[in-house]
């Protein structure tokens, strides 16, 4: 017997790897513009999800982009491992 939760729950983890190439496009695009800002809050977003969703590494990137932002560092090396791991779903 399925369980109804569990399924849910895998629904929704497939719905996020499906738009992992959207977001991935929205944190180049943000990047490119400069927007710091609306990336933090990008950044922010994943990092509350993508574990919920079996994806640690991926909330744990976001966690470091969203900091570095925060502090005011270059978040290039944190982008780009964001960007790797979205990519990899």
């Amino acid at each position: 017997m399925n369980n109804p939760l569990e399924d849910k729950l895998a629904d929704l983890a497939q719905r996020f790897a499906a738009q992992a190439p959207g977001q991935a496009e929205a944190v180049r695009v943000l990047v490119s513009e400069g927007n710091m800002a609306a990336l933090g809050e990008l950044a922010h977003k994943l990092a509350g999800i993508a574990g919920m969703f079996g994806h640690p590494s991926l909330g744990q990137a976001a966690i470091e982009l969203e900091d570095a932002i925060e502090r005011g560092d270059d978040p290039r090396l944190a982008t780009d491992r964001l960007l790797r791991l979205l990519d990899s779903l």
